[in-house]
């Protein structure tokens, strides 16, 4: 199994996406970029649709939410298309629910506040939309304790749940599982079920 994670380049002050073997990462063999830009790139959200896959790194300095497609597992990608455009987004998390793709995000509408306070949601019919639709509940989530995505959303006894990184006081500083206990295209609901 593979394992993507952001390094940081000293020399350009800029993150990239690699990717190394987890036997490989044990044994501190080389790691594969992946994905580098000019600009700093992060959060490597890797998922498969339809017996493809797909990656959507954090290009916040780029105020874009880009989706790549895979032509070579797993160091080859290529860019689809920007799915949101002038926005500073950090963490673009995707799920398909209900017969439409979700994006969760969080964003920061200015320079003067943080990026990790505000979560919104946006959602498409496909996952190639031209438009995606802001949700009229946002943000859906403003408290930096549990806002931040944390990983992929998952599906267990019925309950779909959404990890998030609590960022309260500084970043990073702890996660949590939150059981989402409503959703749909008019209201979202959470509650946070666990903390570490």
């Amino acid at each position: 199994k593979s394992v993507f994670f952001e390094e940081f380049v000293e020399s350009t002050g800029r993150g990239r996406i690699v990717c190394a073997k987890l036997d490989d990462l044990e044994k501190n063999q080389q790691i594969t970029v992946v994905l580098e830009k000019n600009h700093h790139l992060s959060y490597p959200f890797v998922f498969k649709s339809k017996g493809t896959w797909y990656l959507v790194p954090e290009s916040a300095e780029n105020h874009t939410v880009d989706l790549y497609r895979c032509i070579q597992f797993p160091d080859r990608w290529e860019f689809v298309k920007s799915l949101l455009t002038d926005i500073d987004a950090y963490d673009a998390t995707l799920y398909e629910y209900a017969s439409r793709w979700w994006i969760f995000v969080n964003i920061r509408p200015h320079l003067s506040t943080s990026p990790n306070e505000l979560l919104y949601l946006f959602s498409a019919e496909s996952l190639l939309a031209e438009h995606w639709q802001a949700h009229p509940a946002n943000p859906i989530i403003h408290h930096a304790d549990k806002a931040r995505p944390a990983g992929a959303l998952f599906e267990c006894d019925g309950l779909i749940y959404r990890p998030s990184q609590n960022c309260a006081g500084s970043y990073g500083r702890g996660l949590n599982l939150n059981a989402i206990i409503e959703w749909n295209e008019q209201t979202y609901k959470e509650k946070t079920v666990a903390v570490c």
